[in-house]
């Protein structure tokens, strides 16, 4: 082999190695998770965010309709542990977030939708505000006021800036 045709193989070989973390988190993901918090599982060892929606943190805290704080963060962890039940769930990769998570829509072994469902419940809402899938399922939860709508409660999103602000200072 000569000079030119290794720089080749070790070219291509570095390009495929490159994109072997890709191409992994593209994989669909099945079996026996484990809930995290409201919007992420671990699945066969990988964690799994639920793709577009956003579920309050674990340590956040709401405002019921009655005025009392309640931990909507872990409230919508045990809703999604309730929705799975004892079975196994389905991820269908959409890419990876910035932390390195696969992006999943991800349904039972019954076929529900987690993700969808966790918003028209009332326990996430659509990640990207004006242009997220769920829409109409959070639109629908808060005409309805169910879950988070039923009371008052900060975006998970404004939650988590508003956490990272405090730790970092003015």
């Amino acid at each position: 082999m000569g000079l030119k045709q290794l720089k080749g193989f070790w070219v291509s070989s570095m390009a495929i190695l490159l994109l072997l973390p890709s191409l992994s988190a593209a994989r669909d993901l099945a079996g026996r998770p484990r809930v995290l918090d409201g919007d992420t599982v671990v699945l066969e060892g990988t964690k799994v965010r639920l793709h577009d929606i956003d579920a309050p943190e674990r340590e956040q805290w709401c405002l019921s309709p009655t005025s009392a704080w309640y931990p909507c963060g872990e409230h919508a962890a045990r809703a999604l542990s309730q929705a799975i039940g004892t079975g196994d769930i389905r991820c269908q990769s959409r890419g990876t977030d910035r932390y390195g998570r696969i992006l999943g829509v991800c349904n039972t072994a019954g076929g529900l939708n987690l993700n969808s469902w966790l918003v028209r419940a009332g326990y996430a809402v659509s990640y990207n505000g004006h242009t997220g899938s769920y829409l109409w399922e959070e639109a629908e939860a808060r005409a309805a006021g169910r879950g988070l709508w039923s009371g008052t409660f900060e975006l998970p999103a404004d939650f988590r800036r508003r956490k990272r602000d405090a730790r970092h200072g003015p």
